[in-house]
This record gives C-alpha cells, structure tokens and sequence, in this order.
C-alpha cells in the first residue's frame, strides 16, 4: 500500500465527510424546495429516490459485502487469509516471495532485459 496516500486519505476524509453532508443538506433543500414550487404550481413534480440521491452507499454496501462472503472461512480465499494460512505462510520473512523477489532472485533472471528467456519466449517469431 502506498503510505502517501493513506495519509492523505485520512487527512482528506473529514473534508470528504464534511462535503458529503453539505451534499446531502442540498439534496434535501432540493426536495423541499420542488415541494413547495409544486404547491405553487410552478413546477411539475419530480421523482426523487432519496435513498439514492441523500445516501449513495448502496453500491459501497453491495461491494463490501460481496468480499465479507468472499473472504469467509469456508471459501478458498478466507482460508488462504487466515491466520497462519497460505498467505502468511507466503509472505513470512525469508519465505517464498522474499526469494522469488530478491535481488538477483527468480524474477530478476526471468525478466533481465538482454538474455532472459520470458523475453525470448515473448519477443515477436518468439523463442530462437
């Protein structure tokens, strides 16, 4: 994860938050203002879902409860999550990929750039 970014994430959240009420006190100035234009008679109803235009969480939900069904423990990939499961097993200290993306380590030979064989294998006639 990029530190820089979380930081300013979090700095720039209550901006964010502070925006979104402010968004949202328009949306409902917006009703109530179409409400009284139309008991006026100044204007022609319109249709409002306010659940979508005061609160637009419905995807973030969605999104967020698809990885929680994802991520449970008797799925593949909550059981590689899990503590002490295939991925910290992976990533410890001096486990597979700090030896696959050491200096010098299997992916820097696979892809040196004058006489690696993926790049044979991928160059235009392929491998020679």
């Amino acid at each position: 994860m990029n530190i820089s970014k979380a930081i300013v994430g979090a700095a720039t959240a209550p901006i964010r938050a502070g925006v979104a009420v402010a968004d949202a006190g328009l949306s409902v100035a917006a009703v109530a203002l179409g409400a009284v234009k139309q008991s006026l008679g100044e204007e022609s109803p319109k249709t409002v879902d306010l659940i979508t235009d005061l609160f637009p969480l419905r995807g973030a939900i969605v999104g967020a409860n698809r990885v929680a069904e994802l991520t449970e423990n008797d799925r593949a990939m909550g059981r590689a999550l899990v503590r002490g499961g295939a991925a910290d097993k992976l990533m410890r200290p001096g486990g597979i990929v700090d030896l696959l993306t050491a200096p010098g380590g299997l992916l820097d030979r696979v892809s040196a750039a004058d006489s690696s064989s993926l790049e044979r294998i991928l160059a235009p006639g392929g491998a020679r």
